[in-house]
């Protein structure tokens, strides 16, 4: 199975960059023909970036530099990683990123101020992002995880395992060691290396050691609120279980030693836990969106959610991204004007100067900590090509 850090290639396009942003989405299909249609979709498309370009007024010195990077791409036979079902290419003069898809994505071809994190954020969002953390005394694991993915997170300031965590314990005790009258040629004062007496105190030291472990855990994971899907052996689980500080853990858990068992198998067997959870997720923020327009907290209208996303004032948004509305939007005067342009002008629309606003909105959500659900027009008509809920203060059209 393909996997790669959806996070990781978020980060590295999400911020700031010199504009002209190039963002290049392509669908790969798997056949002896198709591998060279593969390449000359790839192909086509750089030639619409360019033309965009030229079309917005850059020389074709500034367009040739640019667009350097991805020719080198076309000079390899497939430069996506095998298995991919989609390749997508981000590029500005800062910034060059590639990265191949474990599922068949939309075509996207977009020339912006800002790269479109859209083709990305709908797997991070829709394919049951969740966390793994498998649980040995020997060594302790945390992974970020959706169905495509499985990374690990590191645990920076708790110690990997028991023994590291009990070794400046053991220093303490050796120096505070002293030996008392007996008889056995050992001195019955004396505590071995490595051990503790009595089943209680080791349970101490265990709790003590899953509690540091718990509270890195949460730090990482209480931005996200992800479910955290528990690894391990019973009385360990029950034990973490029991004293953790962190809210959405599953209900249900991988049993065993996760010593014993591979990532891959441990990314499917905790996938199967969460896996009937997806959409549910969904299914609850359609019902809050009802609830909250009969309150004027809810919008369908273009204008005040495009306006509240760039403000930071909206909470959750809804989107069909195979839906694109083309338009202009002015931060400054917060004005918007919409072309007459239909979802399949891409090029066009966009040699015109126009920018994708269902995009926009999506990209702004998400940097100001919104939720950005991604749904199917024919399935949820009422509320395409955007709705939203939005924050405290935000002014919606009556």
């Amino acid at each position: 199975m393909l996997q790669f850090s959806i996070a990781e290639a978020l980060d590295a396009i999400a911020g700031d960059t010199q504009a002209p942003c190039v963002t290049l989405v392509l669908p790969i299909e798997h056949n002896t023909k198709r591998e060279t249609e593969n390449m000359i979709g790839l192909k086509n498309m750089v030639r619409e970036a360019e033309d965009i370009l030229a079309a917005r007024g850059y020389t074709a010195n500034e367009i040739r530099d640019l667009m350097r990077p991805v020719h080198r791409e076309l000079e390899k036979p497939a430069p996506w990683q095998g298995g991919a079902h989609g390749y997508a290419v981000f590029l500005s003069p800062e910034v060059f990123q590639t990265v191949s898809l474990p599922v068949r994505p939309l075509r996207v071809c977009r020339v912006d101020d800002q790269f479109a994190l859209a083709p990305l954020l709908q797997l991070h969002r829709a394919d049951g992002r969740f966390a793994v953390l498998a649980i040995n005394l020997k060594d302790v694991r945390l992974y970020e995880a959706t169905r495509y993915s499985f990374s690990p997170l590191k645990l920076n300031g708790v110690p990997k395992n028991l023994e590291e965590y009990l070794k400046p314990l053991e220093f303490e005790r050796s120096l505070s060691s002293h030996t008392t009258s007996g008889g056995s040629g050992k001195a019955p004062g004396t505590v071995a290396h490595g051990h503790f007496p009595g089943d209680e105190q080791h349970k101490k030291y265990v709790r003590e050691f899953l509690e540091q472990v718990d509270s890195v855990v949460c730090s990482r994971l209480s931005d996200s609120g992800v479910p955290l899907v528990l690894a391990g052996v019973e009385y360990l689980v029950g034990f973490y279980r029991k004293r953790s500080a962190y809210s959405v853990i599953h209900d249900q858990y991988v049993p065993g030693s996760p010593e014993r068992i591979d990532e891959p198998d441990l990314h499917r067997r905790s996938w199967e836990l969460i896996e009937p959870e997806v959409g549910r997720d969904l299914e609850h923020a359609l019902e809050r969106f009802e609830r909250e327009l009969g309150r004027n907290h809810s919008s369908v209208d273009l204008g005040d959610i495009v306006t509240a996303a760039s403000r930071g004032q909206v909470d959750t948004l809804f989107v069909d991204p195979s839906k694109p509305v083309w338009g202009s939007f002015d931060i400054l005067t917060e004005q918007i004007e919409l072309g007459d342009y239909g979802p399949t002008d891409t090029v066009v629309a966009q040699k015109a100067g126009m920018n994708d606003l269902v995009e926009f909105a999506v990209r702004e959500a998400w940097k100001h900590r919104g939720e950005v659900y991604f749904i199917n027009a024919d399935e949820h008509p009422n509320y395409a090509p955007l709705s939203a809920v939005l924050r405290a203060g935000a002014v919606v059209t009556a």
